[in-house]
Order: C-alpha cells, then structure tokens, then sequence
C-alpha cells in the first residue's frame, strides 16, 4: 500500500524547499520515517563524474545502479515514465508518510500552497486538491498556516494523517496494563504495528488480522 502523500506546491522562490526541509525535521522528531520525492524540469542532471563506475555500469546498461557507501545509498535509474503513484509504490513504499514537493498537477495528492503574496496569482485557484496555506500573510481562504512556523504545518499534517485510516496519526496499537490503559508513543506504535503485521503475514495461513493480542506474563503464579 502506497504511504500517504502530502505534497506542496508554490511559485519558484516562494520558500517550498525550506519549509518541506524544517517539516521533514518536525515529522522525524515525532518518529515518523519520512520520504521526499521533487519533481524537476530539467534534463540532464549529473549525480556522478562520467568516469566513475557506477556512470560505466549505467553505459552498459544496467538499471538501476546502486552504489552503497558507509555514509549512504544511492540508486540511479532511468525514467520509465511510471505514473507518479507507481514511482511512489516502488520507491517509497517503506516510509510512513511521503512528502512531494511540486507536482502540482497531480489530482490524487492533497496539497499545501505554500505562498507570498499578493503580487503572485494564487495556485489554489486551479490547481486541484489544495487543502491548506502556508503564508507570511493572512489569506481568508482555506486554513492558513504561518509560513514560518513549521511545527504549525506538521500539526496541520500530523492531523490529516489521522483522517486515513489505518495511516500514521491513527491509533493503532494501545497497552492495558493491570486494566489501565497506557498511551504509546507515535515512534513505538507505528514500528510495533509494522513488525507484527509482518509476523502475521508470515503465518501460513490464508487470513488478514485486523487485530492483535499479545499476552504477557511477568511472574509465574
């Protein structure tokens, strides 16, 4: 199942890099894995000298290329011209929430506008799916979010979140311990949630859980 994406969009220059990067930071603090996808105009764009050897295994046709190195992993492929969902499908399936940066025309991805007015046409007014703003100036359409406050954003995120079902910002996973029940963090839940889905599905038998229980015993009686 593709992640849920937010994606924002606004003219060049209007600070969208800047926010999606402080967002990102906010999202991983509340622990939350985190992929970005950005779209580009551009052709052509080196990541790699001509004379290295992963630019010699893509001359000779491998696809992808993955070079791992002790600080990183990069994967360079070309463009097979998959639609934006399936490039999100492949890529960023391990992720718990996808942030997109441009793709404006994308009508399936509910979207942030981020915007400097008033000299600009707004975006909002015909691109399809924008659900908030994030200005420097108060505009009296949608909710409007301080530009530079992006703890204010990823509240506005971390809320729509909880609108998807079975997505992050839903509780999945709760504790009762001795009948009282514990509130568990957002990092504990999702990973906990992840490890026993998998575990369930490893079972060999033809059954989609749609809960859990886990007993545990902490003495003997």
């Amino acid at each position: 199942m593709t992640p849920p994406i937010i994606g924002f969009i606004g003219w060049h220059d209007s600070g969208k890099t800047t926010l999606v990067s402080s967002v990102v930071r906010c999202l991983r603090d509340r622990g939350l894995r985190v992929g970005v996808i950005k779209s580009s105009k551009d052709q052509g764009i080196a990541f790699g000298a001509p004379d290295t050897d992963t630019a010699k295994h893509r001359r000779a046709g491998a696809d992808p290329v993955v070079f791992i190195a002790p600080d990183q992993v990069v994967m360079l492929s070309d463009n097979h011209r998959l639609t934006f969902m399936e490039t999100c499908s492949r890529y960023l399936d391990q992720v718990d929430v996808i942030i997109a940066e441009g793709f404006k025309d994308e009508p399936a991805i509910p979207k942030i506008e981020v915007f400097r007015g008033p000299d600009l046409a707004p975006l909002r007014e015909k691109v399809p799916g924008v659900i908030a703003v994030a200005s420097d100036t108060q505009i009296p359409v949608l909710p409007c979010l301080p530009l530079n406050n992006p703890q204010a954003v990823t509240e506005f995120i971390v809320d729509h979140l909880q609108t998807i079902p079975g997505h992050p910002g839903e509780t999945l996973a709760q504790v009762t311990i001795n009948g009282q029940h514990q509130e568990i963090p957002l990092k504990m839940q999702a990973e906990t949630t992840r490890y026993l889905s998998r575990l369930s599905a490893s079972l060999q038998q033809p059954f989609d859980p749609q809960a859990i229980t886990i007993q545990i015993q902490t003495k003997k009686e």
